[in-house]
């Protein structure tokens, strides 16, 4: 479920973050590498661990979609999790 939302350009990396870490089986240990938005598509990545233990890195690409001057998520893939 995608339920955050970003009033300003420059916090689209947060609310990209925010929607990943609620993916994640260990949140807690995300570490996100640099982050491109172009577009309104941000692509990265972050390390994380799986529900094993083991740090595992998993490619995104988010597309953000700007409605009254709010930016929302509006798909997310991660590849490897």
């Amino acid at each position: 479920m995608i339920v955050a939302i970003a009033m300003r350009p420059d916090s689209r990396i947060g609310l990209v973050e925010r929607n990943i870490r609620d993916t994640l089986k260990c949140p807690s240990t995300a570490k996100f590498g640099p982050c491109t938005i172009k577009d309104n598509v941000a692509t990265g990545y972050v390390d994380a661990e799986n529900g094993f233990g083991a740090m595992i890195r998993a490619k995104y690409t988010c597309m953000l979609r700007e409605e009254n001057g709010e930016y929302r998520v509006v798909d997310l893939y991660l590849e490897n999790k």
